[in-house]
């Protein structure tokens, strides 16, 4: 899903406003690209199907409400709403719980947060936290604590740290991959 930038900002300014063609456009223009993103994120047919509806009415909402800032680089805002979405998707998954009124269960549910979960939980976090101060590369720390601990937008990311948009990616992941090298090691020294 690529666009020339000038493609991208005419169908933006289109679909905000009011072109119905346009919206089709879109559709046309991202369906395909979309629907794999989804089944990708999701691994479920019906669910993929479920995220892509949802993006693509999210995406020409904010369209029409002119919350896209940044026209000519569509492509980029439709691939990281689709994540987003996805993301919100699986985090509200895992504390939904589905029970039946009449029964409660005979074991307790590990996804309910409790004295335990509790405590591990703090215990993981900070021992994430202390790992990312020992990152010896700064913008390793900056980019994943802004990315999934303050849950910024990569575009916010790449303006504040200087980094282009292209490569923000390939920075994140080699990031990861110094601070599993830590996590690794801390663990073998446990």
């Amino acid at each position: 899903m690529s666009f020339d930038t000038t493609i991208a900002t005419d169908l933006v300014h289109r679909i905000a406003a009011g072109d119905a063609r346009a919206d089709a456009e879109l559709v046309e223009r991202c369906g395909k690209v979309l629907r794999f993103l989804a089944r990708r994120l999701t691994r479920n047919e019906a669910d993929a199907e479920d995220l892509y509806q949802e993006t693509l009415i999210l995406a020409l909402e904010k369209i029409r409400r002119h919350e896209v800032r940044e026209p000519e680089r569509l492509a980029g805002f439709l691939r990281a709403l689709v994540k987003n979405l996805s993301v919100q998707r699986y985090r509200r998954r895992s504390y939904d719980v589905e029970k039946p009124s009449d029964t409660l269960p005979d074991t307790p549910d590990e996804r309910q947060p409790n004295a335990l979960g509790n405590l591990l939980h703090r215990e993981r976090s900070g021992l994430t936290r202390r790992l990312l101060t020992e990152l010896k590369v700064s913008r390793d720390r900056d980019v994943l604590f802004r990315f999934y601990i303050a849950e910024e937008s990569s575009p916010r990311i790449c303006q504040d740290l200087d980094i282009e948009p292209d490569h923000f990616y390939r920075v994140l992941h080699r990031a990861r991959q110094r601070y599993r090298r830590l996590w690794e090691e801390s663990a073998q020294g446990a």
